[in-house]
């Protein structure tokens, strides 16, 4: 990601952003660990005082680090600090029950006990070797900063006469550094009347890591004065230290196999970085990866000879300034304006979206949201989010007509290594256009019977306050499309599937990010192939989980809400709308698919459903087969419509004989709840008979298809779904 993050570096300056300065050594300790305690030590290496940093307080905290638990001055230890003399335990009551009702004075003489009864837990070898190469570190450390930042040099020299190891690996010093926490912890308890510290003190000096490693006990060393090392200032004044020592470090790699100088590639001067590029932390990923990497120790990666930053000449500076860029693009305050995760198209970790504007990379809205928003929020709207979002394009568009959208996704490949997955750079003039494409695209879905502007497609959904209303099918952020895309949504039928613990989906390969912008720029030629993809993907993933969902409908469903959840329920409306916007997409637009043949023998089957049940109302007192007649030969439909509904017609005589003759005063609208419902049955039957007739003559004339495609099954379902119209929340149980 050299060049992206050199363009970057380039919109940030002509912004005239200054980034902070930023080091590949200096990190902050890691969000998952637990509370740090902080020890103040004199120039003897004497603990002078101890307290615990709230985690309130954590953010300016700083170590210096290369990974294998080399960090100092913050020190994180797997072992606990004290381990317990031979001591009745159950008499101390350790119990989180017991604890919870405790008072401050009870938690205390509690802690005070365990303290005096403890130990150091110095004889523990893994520990003796961290102090070592810390020990080693310090010193370095002392060498490096020495005359410019007094500060950590006398922690550094502070801690080397603290902790002392002879060569049999035997500690030298006088009081041992365990002891002397021991007895300020002890004191401390005695003066600390805060609950929360006192349980922090008991985690830090007894507690072990777990296995998932988030209670590690971290040691901040500090000076023991009032000035602490980790205020800004100084951590600035470290940064600059190092930086400027890597700008004056010898450089090896200048010349090339002519002889002649090697010049930067992107500015062309000889000032060249020469060894391994920094790492920046992208926090969708948790930790730290290189701006480019090659793995030297295979001989595959080698190139012509060179290896790793030899590959790519890159200018000190230049390097430097991408590192600083990308720190201050992925900052946290900036979550959802300038990056977020996004699904990718393969089941497993999310993507990094980077996002910015030329000329504003600090525009204040959530810009990375439009494009990433995913399954993790049902209340946004999409319509909504782009109203606000182009507004403040088009005012950058007015301002500089030639203003682009850089979106770059990074993709972990390993522990260690990411790469760029897609780097686009779109015109906003083009950005504006597809997320108003966007819109009417996802508004292709069937429209009702009624004389007004309505979908024929809900389903009812639980709110936040128990009630339920209908959600019709809306435009989809593109991120959530990308999400719903890997996803394979298991229809349900018995209720023994039912029972915890059985999954509801389960996920295989979906479509690129890069593919769904592709339809939504409207790329031309890319967008048709990608549309074709999205719908193959969607009838595959999702066809037999909506025709599940509308044969329930067609049952009359909605009568018990265990048998879809919400999250189904909103997958089968997303599902719906993806299939909208592709037929879209295609050119199929429904003010003509709704009177092709497809769509046709979908209704079809949905209105032998519905006659299905009419018929089980009436004639077998409510009791309903597993499938509906209609539901019966979809699949076959898919494949054959001809057939199915060759198949169809001889199975729905019986129902189209019945329907015509049965009268609905042979059962009276009494207010008995069962000839109720038989007399609304053959109600409905009767009107079900009338559009079958109409819907028979229209397949006639059109004549019926062999065999569907994509396009056609897209049709067939929509169809089915559309069949009835929308039901009511009267008489809808929870």
């Amino acid at each position: 990601m050299l060049t992206e993050s050199f363009l970057l570096s380039l919109a940030l300056k002509n912004a005239e952003i200054l980034p902070d300065p930023q080091h590949q050594s200096i990190k902050i300790p890691g969000e998952s660990t637990g509370p740090i305690i902080r020890i103040c030590l004199d120039s003897t290496g004497t603990i002078n005082r101890c307290e615990c940093i709230a985690r309130d307080n954590m953010a300016g905290l700083w170590v210096h680090g290369d990974g294998n638990q080399n960090y100092f001055p913050i020190i994180r230890l797997t072992q606990p600090m004290m381990e317990e003399k031979s001591i009745d335990i159950h008499s101390l009551e350790d119990t989180d029950i017991t604890k919870r009702r405790q008072s401050t004075t009870e938690r205390k003489k509690r802690l005070l006990q365990r303290l005096e009864h403890a130990q150091p837990n110095n004889i523990n070898k893994d520990t003796h070797n961290l102090f070592d190469r810390l020990g080693d570190k310090a010193r370095n450390l002392a060498v490096i900063f020495n005359g410019e930042n007094q500060e950590i040099v006398q922690v550094c020299s502070a801690f080397t006469h603290s902790i002392s190891i002879d060569s049999k690996g035997e500690i030298t010093q006088s009081i041992p550094f365990w002891e002397m926490l021991r007895i300020k912890a002890m004191e401390w308890a005695n003066k600390c009347n805060d609950i929360s510290e006192l349980d922090a003190l008991e985690v830090l000096l007894f507690t072990a890591s777990s296995e998932s490693g988030k209670k590690k006990v971290q040691l901040a060393l500090d000076v023991d004065d009032m000035r602490s090392i980790y205020q800004s200032d100084i951590r600035k004044k470290v940064i600059a230290t190092l930086r400027r020592k890597d700008k004056n470090s010898s450089n090896v790699s200048l010349l090339q196999t002519n002889g002649s100088f090697n010049r930067c590639a992107y500015t062309g001067t000889t000032d060249l970085w020469d060894k391994p590029f920094p790492s920046v932390k992208l926090p969708v990923f948790g930790k730290g990866f290189s701006i480019f990497s090659m793995f030297s120790a295979a001989e595959c990666n080698l190139r012509y000879g060179l290896k790793d930053h030899e590959i790519i000449p890159v200018a000190k500076e230049i390097v430097l300034n991408m590192q600083d860029s990308l720190n201050e693009i992925v900052r946290p305050e900036r979550k959802g304006s300038t990056w977020r995760s996004i699904p990718s198209e393969k089941p497993g970790p999310p993507d990094q979206l980077i996002v910015y504007v030329d000329g504003r990379p600090n525009i204040p809205i959530q810009v990375a949201d439009f494009f990433g928003e995913s399954d993790d929020t049902c209340n946004r709207q999409f319509a909504a989010d782009a109203s606000t979002i182009c507004d403040a394009l088009s005012g950058i568009q007015r301002e500089k007509p030639d203003s682009r959208l850089n979106l770059i996704i990074l993709r972990k490949a390993s522990d260690g290594q990411a790469f760029v997955a897609l780097a686009e750079s779109p015109t906003i003039e083009e950005v504006l256009r597809g997320a108003d494409w966007w819109q009417r695209a996802a508004r292709n879905v069937p429209l009702g019977t009624n004389d007004k502007d309505e979908y024929a497609i809900s389903l009812p959904v639980l709110n936040e306050v128990n009630n339920f209303v209908h959600l019709k099918p809306s435009a989809l952020y593109p991120g959530q499309m990308a999400a719903l895309l890997i996803q394979v949504r298991l229809a349900k039928r018995n209720n023994h599937e039912k029972e915890k613990g059985t999954k509801s989906s389960y996920t295989l390969r979906g479509i690129a990010f890069s593919q769904v912008l592709d339809i939504m720029l409207q790329k031309p030629n890319k967008a048709e192939m990608a549309a074709h993809i999205v719908l193959s993907l969607i009838i595959a993933h999702f066809g037999s989980f909506l025709m599940r969902i509308s044969e329930w409908q067609n049952k009359g469903g909605f009568r018990n809400f265990e048998d879809f959840d919400t999250r189904d329920r909103l997958s089968a409306l997303r599902a719906v709308s993806i299939i909208g916007l592709s037929l879209y997409a295609l050119n199929s637009k429904k003010e003509d698919y709704m009177h092709k043949a497809a769509f046709q023998i979908g209704r079809v089957l949905a209105l032998a459903d519905r006659l299905h049940r009419c018929y089980c109302t009436v004639v077998r007192d409510g009791a309903m087969p597993s499938n509906l007649i209609g539901n019966a030969v979809f699949d076959t439909a898919l494949s054959c419509p001809e057939k199915a509904l060759a198949i169809l017609a001889q199975r729905f005589r019986i129902y189209l004989g019945w329907a015509e003759s049965v009268r609905p005063d042979t059962y009276p609208d009494s207010v008995e709840k069962q000839p109720k419902q038989k007399h609304i049955a053959v109600l409905e039957a009767k009107k079900i008979l009338r559009q079958y007739k109409v819907l028979a003559e229209e397949l006639h004339q059109q004549g019926l298809p062999l065999q569907c495609n994509d396009v056609m099954k897209a049709h067939l379902l929509l169809g089915y779904l559309a069949g009835e119209e929308s039901l009511g929340t009267e008489g809808v149980d929870k």
